[in-house]
């Protein structure tokens, strides 16, 4: 019934799907996620007609919850919050699932609903981590934070006002390809830090990478070019090896040991 709701011939191709990856990590084409040099594009647009009709499921699913606290009175005395662990790359740069660091896999939706107490159509543009929800809920629900607790809250912003100030959303994640075969080292292979406009991706083995979502959001020029490169490449590597150094960077310690480069 949701797979109806999509036309697979009239979908458009996804974005950058016939990428060089020129400037990036060759190991991004030699992974095996890489199917735009084994898949049609009409194959391409089946998989995503499928995507989208999982998605228009667990809309339809979310919509029985709202049903179900709307008839038991519930609706105003409870917050929902709907939040994913990660994308889903769906042909972007000719690649597929998860696992990268590029918005379609790294970055996902975090929807709050709570009729009379948050306003409706809000949208926080700020970069807003997973930790960041704990203390946000609870913000929002009147209970005290814990003391130290990782995350900062958003509930300001949720309610209509301003987000925390530069705030950083810090990822990580194995390999891009190998990791059955390079050992646990392998799932400490690639960190991510994203802080305002910028967006650094160092991997152990494949270099660095740095995009400004404002001017590239579909993330195609890398501009990481060493000490010399832009002053934000230079700031967030310190900065990404600060934060590693201060909780501890364990087999991130290759990411953490450079704060002075």
């Amino acid at each position: 019934m949701f797979l109806d709701l999509y036309d697979e011939k009239t979908l458009p191709p996804p974005a950058d799907w016939e990428s060089s990856f020129e400037g990036k990590p060759r190991a991004y084409r030699e992974d095996y996620r890489f199917v735009a040099d084994r898949y049609e594009l009409d194959e391409m647009r089946r998989i995503m007609a499928h995507y989208f009709a999982l998605i228009s499921h667990v809309d339809d699913q979310i919509g029985r919850v709202f049903r179900t606290l709307d008839g038991l009175g519930l609706k105003e005395n409870t917050l929902v919050a709907f939040i994913s662990d990660h994308g889903e790359m769906l042909g972007e740069h000719g690649l597929l699932t998860k696992r990268y660091m590029y918005e379609g896999s790294v970055r996902v939706p975090c929807l709050l609903w709570w009729p009379g107490r948050l306003p409706s159509g809000k949208t926080v543009r700020e970069p807003f981590a997973g930790v960041d929800l704990a203390p946000t809920l609870l913000e929002l629900a009147g209970v005290p934070a814990l003391e130290p607790m990782h995350g900062r809250s958003f509930a300001a912003a949720a309610q209509g006002g301003a987000g925390p100030a530069a705030n950083e959303v810090v990822a990580e994640v194995c390999a891009i390809r190998g990791e059955r075969e390079l050992g646990k080292e392998a799932l400490a292979a690639t960190a991510m830090l994203r802080r305002e406009r910028w967006k650094l991706i160092r991997h152990r083995e494949y270099g660095d990478e740095l995009y400004d979502l404002e001017t590239d959001p579909g993330e195609r020029a890398n501009l990481a070019a060493g000490p010399d490169g832009p002053p934000a490449y230079v700031a967030l590597r310190r900065r990404l090896a600060d934060l590693l150094r201060r909780q501890g960077p364990g087999p991130y310690d290759w990411a953490a040991s450079n704060a002075g480069w």
